[in-house]
């Protein structure tokens, strides 16, 4: 009788080992599901950034070209804005690095961030190309 108990204890013990095992598996398979996710993410993020960093690199350099036949005071402004796209640009690769270096456990935060820091890199190079055009309209 105490062999049967005793066979029984184990076989629960078994039973619970493994059930274990195979609930650490599916969250293994999930994890991975959720790494690849991030991954497809993290590419689509990156791509739409270094497009907004193309822009401001032509917009730079449109401005460094237009500065050479400005006016005092234009080349001044001009030299103003193009500072600011620098810095904009700056903090645009910054958001870029911290998409790269991001992991599974800190994606949604530094996704958010990034995110946030795109719009408003994107809103601020929107401002700074329509106050440049509106100079040359003038």
């Amino acid at each position: 009788m105490k062999r049967i108990i005793s066979t029984f204890g184990i076989l629960i013990v078994m039973l619970a080992s493994l059930t274990v095992l195979l609930s650490s598996c599916e969250f293994g398979n999930d994890r991975e599901e959720e790494k690849s996710e991030m991954e497809e993410a993290r590419e689509e993020l990156l791509s739409e950034y270094e497009e907004l960093k193309k822009d401001i690199d032509e917009r730079i350099e449109d401005i460094e070209n237009r500065m050479e036949g400005a006016t005092d005071e234009l080349a001044e402004g001009l030299e103003g804005a193009r500072e600011e796209l620098l810095q904009e640009r700056s903090e645009l690769e910054k958001a870029m690095d911290d998409i790269r270096d991001a992991s599974l456990d800190t994606w949604e935060e530094v996704r958010d961030s990034a995110e946030q820091t795109f719009a408003s890199v994107r809103d601020s190079f929107e401002d700074t190309v329509q106050d440049i055009e509106e100079w040359f309209e003038e």
